[in-house]
C-alpha cells in the first residue's frame, strides 16, 4: 500500500508538461491498491495540485507562500490526522 501522495504541476513548466503528469497519475492510481490504513479521502488518496506556474514553483511571495501551506496543511492532514478537512476544489483534485 502506497502513503497518500500529493502531485504537483505547472501548467508553464515545459520539463514536465501536465499530460506527462496525469499519465504519470493515472497509471501510479491503476497499480496503487486501495488504502486500508487511513481513510480515503481521494481515489487510492493521490491527489493533484496544478497551479499556473513552471518547473521551480509558483513566482512571488504570496503565491509561494500559498503553495507550501498548501503542502503543510496536506502532510498535518495525513501525518496527524487531523480533524480539520482538507478543502478540495476542482483545480485541486484531479
Amino acid at each position: 500500500e502506497y502513503p497518500a501522495v500529493l502531485l504537483s504541476s505547472g501548467t508553464l513548466d515545459y520539463r514536465c508538461p501536465t499530460w506527462g503528469i496525469l499519465k504519470y497519475l493515472k497509471r501510479f492510481r491503476s497499480r496503487a491498491k486501495t488504502p486500508t490504513r487511513t481513510k480515503e479521502f481521494a481515489p487510492k488518496n493521490i491527489l493533484l495540485n496544478i497551479t499556473d506556474s513552471g518547473h521551480a514553483g509558483e513566482v512571488g511571495t504570496a503565491l509561494g507562500i500559498k503553495e507550501k501551506a498548501l503542502h503543510f496543511a496536506f502532510l498535518d492532514y495525513v501525518l496527524f490526522k487531523s480533524s480539520n478537512e482538507i478543502n478540495i476544489s476542482r483545480s485541486f483534485y484531479a
